[in-house]
């Protein structure tokens, strides 16, 4: 081949497609002169590419980058060596738009009171409790009074603040079952607002199908709601960082759309702690996935045992819009006309919490009563041990898969169920006023001490 006449084309930057088409007809009948058959096919081919192909979609791209290939391999011309590069310029577009402050407080719709000064609306509010402690009562309480726009019963004697209008409320209530809900409301006859809707027995397999839930009933909105989600651990039993963010956004989300339409939506979302000493004071990281979950909510409720009968102290946490308080509310519950708190009155907390109890000596007759397994080691069924089996049994788990996780026998584990069902609570707390022992008591009563504490504090 004569390399003279081929690299002397240079048809690869040229603008012309004609120079293109010479070079492929050359490379046809030059290349592979010697071989007239494949020569003779490729230079068919070569004249196709040369005429058609390259004219119709590869001329643009000559023609937009030739000067800069010619540049690449064979460097700038005379001409071009003195030309002085110009920065290239781009406008940038900002992915939010901005407002000025006079501009948002004249479009901001001010929140109103609606748990008299404990939550306001446009909020997300946390609720958590100990197991038993009442938390979904009070859920359910709230869903009642807000929709039919009444002076909360827990508001202190002193808070005259009205809910001004009534709210749209839905609950989705993964708690209480059709025969909880006849029990303590149906069975009293109680009329539900038609402006409250409970939703049960939903199968969210995640948080998104949930907030796509929500975002849909909420677009229906005329006017101020209420979601209350009872309880998010049902739904993400665990929350890491990146979903509990993800999971917020979506909720100021739906907020920030339905304000759009100068709707305000509020949120209470019902949570528990896996804190097992309820004589301790509840604090803020008691509350499961704390870190994720209450950075982002504007207020926290902890709903908690008192050393007085039949009342729970009710302690506000965190509150971004109307502070928090020194003292806590102390609740008594009441079942006319349906079954909710009532505020009593204001108390110091240390005041408030049960008592320590005390270390219970074991004897041997309350060691006997521990099953002993040849070739096991023994361990003692305390207080933490039956509630975490209580836990396990309402979350539905059997004997064996208890066994397995907590490594008592079965004959324990049946044995601390049979015990927690059948004991006599008001004769427990007969003989405790009598100042005798959980252990004494569980002698008499033949309990575990551990199930007869157990028992009187749920």
């Amino acid at each position: 081949m004569n390399k003279k006449k081929f690299y002397n084309q240079r048809p690869y930057y040229n603008k012309d497609w004609e120079r293109t088409k010479v070079y492929a007809n050359g490379l046809g009948g030059v290349e592979y002169e010697g071989c007239s058959c494949v020569g003779t096919g490729l230079k068919l081919l070569g004249v196709g590419l040369g005429g058609f192909f390259v004219k119709e979609l590869f001329t643009p791209l000559v023609k937009g980058c030739g000067s800069r290939l010619k540049e690449f391999f064979f460097g700038k011309s005379d001409e071009q060596k003195d030309i002085p590069i110009k920065p290239v310029t781009t406008s940038k577009v900002a992915c939010v738009q901005a407002h000025s402050l006079n501009e948002v407080l004249k479009v901001c719709k001010p929140s109103v009171p609606l748990v008299g000064n404990l939550i306001r609306s446009g909020e997300r509010v946390v609720l958590f409790s100990f197991t038993g402690q009442g938390k979904s009562i009070l859920a359910m309480q709230w869903a009642i009074e807000l929709a039919s726009g009444v002076k909360s019963s827990i508001q202190p004697s002193n808070d005259e603040t009205q809910l001004t209008r009534k709210q749209l409320v839905v609950v989705y209530d993964a708690e209480q079952e059709a025969d909880d809900l006849y029990l303590r409301y149906g069975k009293r006859g109680y009329v539900f607002p038609e402006n409250l809707t409970h939703i049960g027995g939903f199968t969210f397999s995640s948080s998104e199908e949930l907030l796509l839930d929500i975002k849909t009933r909420v677009s229906g909105f005329g006017s101020d709601g209420v979601i209350i989600i009872d309880n998010i651990t049902a739904i993400c039993p665990s929350f890491s960082a990146e979903r509990a963010r993800e999971f917020y956004c979506g909720l100021k989300a739906i907020q920030a759309e339905a304000q759009n339409r100068s709707i305000t939506i509020t949120f209470i979302i019902v949570g528990h702690t896996t804190k097992s000493q309820d004589w301790q004071a509840l604090t803020e990281s008691d509350l499961a996935g704390s870190v994720n979950l209450s950075n982002f909510a504007t207020s926290i409720f902890a709903l908690g045992p008192t050393k007085w009968p039949d009342t729970k102290l009710l302690k506000q946490l965190k509150g971004r819009k109307v502070g928090t308080k020194s003292t806590v509310s102390i609740l008594q519950i009441q079942e006319e006309p349906y079954l909710h708190f009532e505020y009593l009155r204001e108390e110091d907390e240390a005041a408030a919490l049960k008592p320590k109890p005390k270390p219970v000596k074991e004897t041997s007759s309350s060691v006997a009563e521990i099953p002993i397994q040849i070739g096991t080691p023994q361990k003692i069924v305390d207080l933490h041990t039956v509630k975490a089996i209580m836990k396990m049994k309402s979350d539905g788990k059997n004997c064996q898969k208890i066994e397995k996780a907590l490594h008592f026998s079965r004959k324990t584990i049946g044995q601390v169920l049979n015990q927690v069902q059948s004991m006599n609570k008001a004769k427990a707390k007969e003989l405790l006023e009598q100042g005798k022992s959980f252990a004494e008591i569980g002698k008499e009563l033949g309990c575990r001490p551990a199930v007869v504490e157990y028992v009187i504090n749920k």
